[in-house]
């Protein structure tokens, strides 16, 4: 790959439908060779991917576990990829999602960047 860094700039939380944004990434991986070598299994393959960074713009939730303590934004990722429970096609194939961005990218953290203003009109008069 030809960076260092692999980003995702998305708006709001992570949600189902962001999480399939990154199926094309799976899909990909099953088509990567190094020379002339497929490269089988995605452990393996993780090794020649870059560092990820989920970027969530007009970030609104509070980061807070269960308990009503603070998580960092990391924590939040980390639990956005934990497997679902169930075992319906759709969950399998969620859950297949969330584990191959687990799998290719060991190396992965989130930064939440809030609004800058509510009201659209300040926004569009920001310089």
């Amino acid at each position: 790959l030809l960076s260092s860094l692999f980003v995702l700039n998305t708006q709001g939380t992570i949600t189902e439908s962001s999480l399939e944004q990154m199926e094309l990434v799976a899909e990909c991986s099953k088509k990567i060779r190094v020379g002339e070598e497929k490269i089988a299994g995605t452990p393996t393959l993780a090794s020649y991917f870059p560092n990820f960074l989920w970027v969530l713009r007009d970030f609104a939730l509070s980061l807070e576990n269960e308990n009503g303590e603070s998580i960092s934004s990391k924590d939040y990722l980390e639990k956005a990829l934990q497997p679902q429970k169930g075992t319906s096609d759709r969950i399998k194939r969620k859950n297949q999602i969330r584990k191959v961005i687990r799998d290719l990218f060991p190396m992965r953290d989130c930064a939440t960047l809030v609004r800058p203003v509510l009201d659209e009109r300040q926004l569009q008069k920001l310089h």
